[in-house]
């Protein structure tokens, strides 16, 4: 009966008469709500609707809420879930879009996270938009922020936060709130989010997050204070937890290919816990990521005035803590209601070793040894989050230097590399990847040896290399150590290699083959006879179709409407080849 027109007045009228004449009814747009009923049932004036998820689903400036008065609000977290997320763009142009549609209706802004102190500079956008004359220019704020943050203007810490809001701070999809950390899910290889609600899919470029991480760990030496120590923190935990969704990924494809008789099987696994481990490490040295902060908090309610007079006791702390906090970041209900379990996950220090990373182990203990897995996770769960014998117990101080600690982690899973091009990139240890050319650049010449680079500690276990080009690794193609002769013989041009190192590390690429080109050699591209007018011929970086270099030269073919690229004839001193490749990569003298 809640939806009817009598009932809505009748309400109404209750209040503004025995509450105030001049009480307004505050109601949440989300969902199918506010009704129509309800919309047209309250005078004008007498109804304010929190246009409650405004940054993703903004329906005040569409006219939703009739003639009744509204509040922009962003949203953004859901069960005070951590992760770095958010909607910087549209959340400053769906405000102003709603003030340019509804002048007179919308009100003002607010802010309706279900959880907070997190991203606090969505947060300090958010609360200076009313100020705002105009919309800002919104890299420039996002710099003029980090400058305010940290106190002085640092070239490395606003190139990571234009990474963040490039990436993270720019969430192009509607998912609600952060993508959840893989750690904290029910163990599972094929695990693709944490609770029910939410979604684990990464779709922010993991890149700019870890190179974020790498550009605040170079400021060690001049940047400090906690801002700086959070952030550090924080973005360092994004860049891993990223990470752990990678590995895992790896992880169920290893057990594809073998399950626990696959030899890569079990040392990943060890990476795996050893990484949720290294988390945990670094979320102990920040006072605010310690589980133990927020236990002692809601213990310490316990102890406030009003509930002293009533007698409190070690039983009433307790009860806080375990039964409201551990609860509420973990079944949230007091039955198995799989639709709400984790809801409120949390990569807190502490809780992370002592209730995820045990899930997980007993996991992998399952899936290497065959030991039993409990029957239920939630009841499982039950011996943390009661814990009647004080087993886990927590302290609020923070352990560890933050800036030692986020620089061990992250060289620990992170190796950079520089493309040609002087951009970053970076190769994630313990999993297989395949790497653009231009991204490990690596070059050997004929007749020569070549060094294939390593990252520092790493040891190799093999290395192949495609000599003759034939798609292939042949016999006398893979190599034990670092230093291959490579034949005079070899194929010129771009081959296919293959990286393993002892970690678990490996890395697909392809390398440059060429001669040693030591004087000058004159390359020139032109069409076939007969040619002219289906298309063009160039050389990437130099004017004209003919060139005098010892540099190695890119060779493109461009062809008009109604045209295709048939193939390069190649005359080198007399000796003819072809090729099909477009652009054509030329090595030789």
């Amino acid at each position: 009966y809640a939806d009817q027109p009598g009932f809505i007045q009748a309400l109404y009228s209750a209040l503004s008469t025995n509450v105030s004449s001049d009480a307004v009814w505050v109601a949440q747009a989300r969902g199918h709500n506010p009704s129509s009923n309800l919309l047209n049932n309250v005078a004008q004036g007498k109804l304010m609707v929190l246009d409650l998820f405004g940054e993703n689903d903004p329906r005040g400036k569409n006219g939703s809420f009739g003639n009744h008065n509204f509040i922009y609000c962003m949203l953004h977290n859901f069960g005070g879930r951590i992760g770095l997320h958010g909607r910087f763009d549209k959340t400053m142009d769906n405000y102003y879009a709603s003030l340019s549609a509804k002048p007179n209706q919308c009100k003002g802004i607010g802010a309706t996270p279900e959880g907070i102190e997190t991203n606090p500079m969505l947060y300090d956008m958010l609360f200076e938009l009313p100020w705002m004359e105009k919309p800002a220019n919104k890299l420039d704020w996002v710099r003029e922020y980090t400058t305010s943050r940290y106190g002085q203007a640092n070239v490395q810490a606003q190139n990571a936060y234009d990474k963040l809001y490039q990436s993270v701070y720019n969430c192009t999809t509607g998912q609600q709130g952060t993508s959840e950390p893989i750690v904290c899910a029910q163990p599972s290889l094929t695990a693709s989010k944490v609770s029910a609600w939410s979604t684990g899919v990464i779709s922010h470029n993991t890149d700019f997050v870890i190179e974020a991480a790498d550009d605040l760990l170079s400021q060690v030496e001049t940047l400090s204070g906690n801002n700086y120590n959070y952030d550090l923190l924080d973005v360092t935990r994004q860049a891993l937890t990223d990470y752990a969704m990678t590995l895992l990924q790896q992880l169920n494809t290893d057990w594809n290919k073998g399950g626990k008789n696959n030899a890569d099987f079990a040392p990943r696994a060890r990476h795996y816990l050893n990484l949720i481990e290294g988390i945990d490490k670094l979320l102990n040295t920040h006072q605010s990521y310690r589980y133990g902060n927020w236990g002692a908090m809601a213990r310490a309610i316990a102890s406030e005035p009003a509930a002293v007079a009533g007698g409190a006791t070690s039983a009433d702390a307790d009860w806080l803590e375990h039964d409201n906090l551990r609860l509420q970041i973990t079944s949230w209900d007091t039955k198995n209601n799989w639709s709400l379990f984790d809801y409120s996950n949390r990569e807190w220090g502490g809780m992370l070793k002592d209730y995820y990373l045990a899930r997980w182990k007993l996991f992998f203990d399952n899936k290497l040894n065959g030991t039993a897995l409990p029957s239920s996770w939630y009841e499982w769960g039950k011996g943390w989050q009661q814990d009647t014998n004080h087993t886990y117990t927590y302290t609020a101080a923070p352990e560890g230097n933050t800036k030692t600690i986020a620089k061990e982690q992250f060289d620990t899973y992170f190796w950079p590399l520089t493309d040609t091009k002087g951009n970053k990139s970076y190769v994630r240890r313990h999993v297989e990847q395949t790497l653009k050319n231009d991204v490990y650049a690596t070059q050997g010449y004929r007749g020569e040896n070549y060094i294939v680079p390593l990252p520092n500690g790493a040891t190799l276990s093999s290395l192949s290399i495609d000599l003759n080009n034939d798609g292939a690794y042949g016999d006398g193609e893979t190599f034990t150590e670092a230093t291959v002769a490579i034949p005079a013989g070899a194929a010129a041009g771009l081959v296919k290699a293959r990286l393993v190192l002892d970690d678990q590390t490996v890395l697909n690429y392809q390398l440059a083959l060429a001669d040693n080109i030591t004087e000058a050699r004159t390359v020139s591209v032109s069409l076939a006879a007969g040619c002219e007018n289906m298309g063009s011929v160039s050389i990437d970086d130099h004017d004209g179709t003919s060139v005098t270099t010892t540099d190695y030269l890119t060779l493109r073919a461009t062809a008009n409407s109604g045209y295709d690229f048939l193939k390069w004839g190649v005359d080198i001193n007399g000796t003819a080849s072809e090729s099909t490749d477009n652009p054509y990569h030329y090595y030789g003298k």
